[in-house]
């Protein structure tokens, strides 16, 4: 999905086309395209997702350092 203001109508066409959409926290900030979504949803049968993405956990961080400098055997290099 994309930022806040388009995907509220991006997730309903995908939900109507019979896509299963995923969407990161906040999903919408008001309630009123929140429940134009949540309606989609239960139109269509189909499901909504909400990720929560946390990146900037120090765990996570200290993991992505490490990651650009050790070589794990089998691991393909560089970011493709």
């Amino acid at each position: 999905m994309s930022p806040i203001a388009p995907s509220a109508s991006r997730a309903r066409t995908l939900l109507q086309a019979g896509c299963r959409v995923v969407t990161e926290k906040p999903m919408i900030v008001d309630a009123e395209r929140c429940t134009r979504i949540l309606d989609a949803v239960n139109q269509t049968g189909n499901s909504l997702t909400v990720a929560f993405n946390y990146r900037f956990n120090p765990v996570h961080e200290r993991f992505g350092s490490h990651r650009e400098t050790t070589r794990w055997p089998g691991a393909p290099r560089g970011r493709g």
